[in-house]
């Protein structure tokens, strides 16, 4: 089985809605610092991988974390409204194409998502859980 780089497949969302101006959307978010807890399912697979947790800095400008640094990425659809999110994002690393859709629902300091990522014939589904811990450094 061909290694996928699954947990750099969930953060790939996250990098392509940071490219995509947000500027005086009024998403209930607290700026500040934010920690995100994901878990993933791989269909068709009988264990799941261990949770990942990670913490970064949301602010007006960016409110979307990211875990990971990627290129080759394009926004396909956005859409912004108070309560969050939705998106799909096609990427493709190495001559390999994978792609997300999703949604983040935000709440002052709490944050709930869902991705669907298919990546080499793989299905995953990512559910993330944030909340903010304080200020940015």
């Amino acid at each position: 089985m061909q290694k996928v780089g699954i947990f750099s497949l969930s953060g790939l969302f996250f990098v392509g809605l940071l490219t995509t101006s947000v500027y005086g959307s009024e998403i209930d978010v607290k700026p500040g610092l934010w920690e995100w807890s994901t878990t993933m399912e791989v269909v068709g697979m009988p264990f799941a991988p261990p949770p990942v947790t990670y913490r970064s800095c949301i602010t007006e400008q960016e409110f979307v974390p990211q875990d990971s640094k990627s290129s080759d990425c394009k926004m396909i659809t956005n859409k912004t409204t108070r309560s969050g999110v939705e998106w799909k994002i096609e990427c493709g690393n190495d001559g390999s194409k994978s792609v997300s859709v999703g949604k983040m629902t935000y709440s002052g300091t709490k944050a709930k998502g869902r991705i669907e990522i298919s990546a080499q014939g793989m299905q995953m589904i990512s559910n993330i859980n944030g909340h903010r811990v304080g200020e940015c450094k």
